[in-house]
């Protein structure tokens, strides 16, 4: 008798034995699970139970989780079929009507820190325990957990699509965004480049053209007052203008006015006026 009882005490029902199987394939240690409670109750359809709308919206807060800042063409695209799944299932199922059963199954286990945590899991299944349509977290810490999926079901089935539309939008926009960066960085590239060989084969000549047309001294000014004139670089060119310049016979006379100083060479003379500007230049 004692042996007997003790059998019954430790038979498991079919919605445990469906609980614990179920659960063992989702934890990191199996062997640490261990069942605290189980709740059964009559599964009558709606759209916030029927196994084909959990599914879609399970799989579109996967997408939006795993893409949380950008949604390529493609996941947007998958994102829209399984709405209208969603829309249509809604639109077309048979509310209230008994399909199976719901389990609400609370257990502890160890996670992958080894750490004992206690979680609670919805699970829907056919009449006979044998199947079962889909498993969901109920903790509200966990992403995907059953009331997020149901936010998901709310907006695709409610005036809120509109936002969807509007967040389909802004990643359009984002898109071409990208393809228009990308765009001016090969521009720029190219640009850049064009304009570094046009700029030395412009220095090239420029430094020829200085070379090959100073003559005297005041070629020098004149290439001096050329760069004025264009608001050029007035140091660079007084330095490419006397390279070729001999100074050897330049005699420097130095008298107590500073304003005034005179440059002598081979006779030729330079005014006041010219030198002064020389000076501030």
């Amino acid at each position: 008798m004692l042996s007997a009882c003790h059998t019954e005490e430790t038979k498991k029902s079919p919605s445990e034995s469906l609980a614990e199987r179920e659960c063992k394939k989702m934890l990191f240690i199996p062997d640490s699970y261990e069942a605290i409670e189980t709740i059964v109750d009559s599964a009558l359809l709606s759209k916030y139970n029927d196994p084909a709308i959990l599914i879609a919206a399970k799989e579109i807060n996967e997408i939006e989780e795993a893409n949380r800042y950008f949604l390529s063409k493609q996941d947007r695209a998958r994102i829209n079929k399984l709405k209208e799944v969603i829309t249509e299932r809604s639109a077309t199922i048979n509310n209230g009507e008994f399909f199976g059963w719901e389990i609400r199954h609370r257990f502890r286990a160890k996670n992958n820190d080894n750490c004992v945590a206690i979680l609670d899991i919805l699970l829907i299944c056919d009449k006979s325990f044998d199947k079962n349509f889909i498993s969901t977290t109920l903790n509200r810490n966990v992403n995907g957990n059953y009331y997020e999926l149901i936010d998901i079901i709310d907006a695709t089935t409610s005036n809120e699509k509109i936002f969807d539309e509007s967040a389909n939008d802004f990643n359009n926009f984002q898109e071409d965004l990208y393809e228009i960066e990308s765009w001016n960085s090969e521009i720029h590239k190219s640009s850049t480049n064009y304009s570094s060989t046009q700029t030395n084969s412009i220095t090239t000549i420029d430094k020829q053209r200085r070379s090959s047309s100073i003559e005297s001294y005041e070629d020098v000014l004149q290439i001096i007052e050329d760069d004025v004139d264009t608001n050029s670089n007035t140091t660079k060119s007084v330095d490419i203008a006397t390279e070729n310049y001999s100074t050897t016979s330049i005699e420097t006379y130095t008298i107590d006015d500073d304003n005034y100083f005179e440059y002598d060479t081979n006779n030729n003379s330079i005014d006041d006026n010219a030198l002064l500007e020389l000076n501030s230049l």
